[in-house]
Formats: structure tokens, sequence, C-alpha cells
């Protein structure tokens, strides 16, 4: 059953006014402030829930790097998004842009549909933290600590996908001058998806046993209004 404090501080970040400016596609995955207020509808409505739990299944958990935890995820087959406790995000800037990466996954199930093919889980990852680099620049650009803690990795996912919302603001004006949607050119996502593989274990390995290969592992979204294969 969906959890109606967590669906007011999802609701009220995905409403937040600087993720009106958010328009982006990377990869053919679209990203737009009027979506995320798609998404928060569907929250509000019931057809995506919002719940916590004690522990995360590991089917999400086995896809990351080693020592790798996680807070948050959503779920294609159940609509929902699953959080580790009711307060999750309430007031914490951090947790606010990872409610905000959830909210795409989200976001690519609401306007997917029935038979769909997926979306490479690597584009998948790297359209929801480019999100999160969003979010901290047009909602959260003073919460230094919290910046701090999503890209404090050298060369990780937070700091190429923050250097790359700067460039993306100083090509439009902060988003004012320009509002048309970004396309991004496969080179200007190169580093941010290649930190991405590392981070989710999205990489081809050889090893002494044989070849174990996530690279081209797929996302399958079929739309929130139920499916087929449900």
């Amino acid at each position: 059953m969906t959890n109606s404090k967590l669906v007011q501080t999802a609701t009220s970040i995905l409403r937040k006014p600087g993720i009106s400016k958010i328009a982006y596609e990377l990869n053919g995955l679209l990203v737009t402030g009027t979506r995320y207020s798609m998404v928060a509808a569907a929250i509000l409505d019931g057809r995506i829930s919002c719940e916590a739990v004690s522990s995360f299944s590991t089917s999400k958990a086995d896809s990351l790097a080693p020592l790798t935890k996680i807070g948050a995820k959503y779920d294609p087959d159940t609509n929902t998004m699953f959080f580790s406790s009711e307060s999750y995000g309430s007031s914490n800037a951090y947790e606010q842009s990872v409610v905000l990466h959830e909210a795409t996954h989200a976001m690519f199930d609401l306007y997917a549909s029935c038979g769909d093919p997926g979306v490479l889980a690597i584009n998948d990852e790297s359209a929801a933290v480019l999100a999160q680099a969003h979010f901290f620049r047009l909602c959260a650009p003073n919460e230094s600590m919290s910046i701090h803690r999503f890209s404090m990795q050298i060369d990780g996912p937070g700091e190429t996908s923050l250097a790359l919302v700067d460039k993306m603001m100083a090509d439009t004006g902060d988003f004012v001058r320009n509002t048309d949607v970004y396309r991004l050119k496969p080179t200007q996502t190169e580093k941010l998806r290649t930190a991405v593989a590392q981070e989710w274990n999205l990489v081809r390995i050889v090893e002494s046993d044989g070849v174990r290969d996530r690279s081209g592992i797929l996302d399958v979204y079929d739309g929130v209004s139920g499916c087929c294969r449900r």
C-alpha cells in the first residue's frame, strides 16, 4: 500500500520550480519537467506507488559495483518507488536527488508501451544520474554537503554529470536563453556513460573461466497501466 508521507515528499520534489527547466535527450531518452509533472500526477492518482521497505531485493543490488549501497529503487513490474524509510527525501538534498533519479526511471515506464524492447541500462542510469545533477544545480545549489556526497568520487558519475550540466547551462544561459530540449551528442556523454558503467557494473570482464558481459543489459519498461506480460 502506498505511503502517504512518501507520496507527499516525492510529489513536492517533482514540483519544485527548478524541475520545470529540465529538458534533455540522452541517446533517445527524453527527460523533461513536463514529464516529471506527469509522474507526480501518476503518484497522486495511485498508478505509481511509493513504499518504505526494510531491505531491497538482490536483483538491483547485484547490478551495482561491489560495496555500493542503495536507498531507493523503482520497480517497473509493480510500478512502485521503494525507499529505505518513510522519511526518505523529506529534508536531505542528496536523498531528494535520489528521489528524482528513481522518478526518472518511473518516467520512462510511464511513457513506455507493452512490447517495447527495453532501453540499454547504461543509458537508463546515465539519464537518471544526469537528472540528479540538474537537481543540485537548479534546486539545491547551496547544499554543499549533499553535492560533495554526490560528486566525491573522482571521475565518478556525480562529478562527470555535474560537469556536463554546467556545460549545458553555459550553452543555454542557465536554461533561460534557450529552453529547447538539449539533445546530447554521444561525444558529450561518453565520460558519464563510462563512469556509470563502472558504478552499475555494466561492463565486460574477461575472467579465467570465461567472459562476464553486462554491457548490453536492457531495462524493460512496459507502461504503468498494465501489460500483457503481467
